[in-house]
């Protein structure tokens, strides 16, 4: 599965198969740093689960991928997102509208 609207790159995992979020291009990358793993409840079921008649509600897990070292397969890095995200929340109030 892949997605490109957020403008980073993660890969999650769920029953051997991946999905990522690469998003090119735009004005700034979004933050990787607060991305977690994910559990909840969907209307549809896990990959290679045949959906059950009249069933609601599959519980879902998504973890984030690792490479081979360890590392978060995310871009940025956590760290470079921490970063980038200090250095940028004051540009709103640091640039003068433009009349």
């Amino acid at each position: 599965m892949l997605t490109g609207d957020s403008r980073h790159y993660s890969r999650y995992t769920e029953a051997g198969f991946d999905y990522i979020t690469a998003g090119g291009g735009g004005a700034f990358l979004h933050p990787t740093h607060q991305l977690r793993n994910k559990s909840f409840a969907w209307d549809y079921p896990p990959p290679n689960q045949a959906p059950l008649p009249g069933q609601r509600g599959y519980r879902r897990d998504f973890e984030i991928a690792h490479d081979a070292q360890g590392t978060p397969a995310v871009f940025p890095s956590p760290a470079i997102s921490r970063r980038l995200t200090w250095e940028t929340s004051p540009l709103p109030t640091s640039t003068r509208c433009l009349p």
